[in-house]
């Protein structure tokens, strides 16, 4: 069951079931499953997809969210991987065909722009921690 039974025929409408499959509606309103390499299963899909019912427990919800996390690191690791190896003009064309193929997509140019502003925020987030932590941790 992949939701697609709770769309009509020319997949305009819904039918009388209750059973949209939530990624199908995030990628019918957002141009696919383009961004599950930069947001994962956002919470309200694995929400929806379990219903509201109390099948999943705090920790339960909590590991999920680990695992999520977990595979968008590894994720934003192997695109960095170029730039971490030296080839900075390779990686900066990489990245800029992504981000325009990313922008094809419905509302991709906005989920491109909030996803990168995302990041930057917490790279000014973070890089004073990592400098404090290296001035009291690391030795000379």
């Amino acid at each position: 069951m992949d939701g697609r039974e709770g769309l009509s025929a020319d997949k305009t409408e819904t039918t009388d079931s209750a059973t949209v499959d939530p990624e199908l509606l995030f990628a019918f309103l957002f141009g696919s499953d383009r961004f599950n390499d930069y947001v994962g299963r956002l919470a309200a899909a694995t929400s929806a997809l379990v219903g509201d019912s109390e099948m999943l427990t705090a920790v339960q919800l909590r590991t999920l969210q680990k695992r999520r996390c977990t595979r968008l690191a590894v994720k934003l690791a192997e695109r960095l991987q170029l730039w971490t190896s030296g080839e900075e003009e390779a990686a900066k064309a990489a990245w800029t065909a992504e981000a325009a193929d990313l922008s094809q997509a419905s509302f991709g140019s906005q989920l491109v722009h909030a996803i990168g502003d995302v990041r930057v925020k917490l790279i000014f987030f973070y890089i004073p921690h990592i400098l404090v932590f290296m001035l009291l941790f690391v030795p000379p």
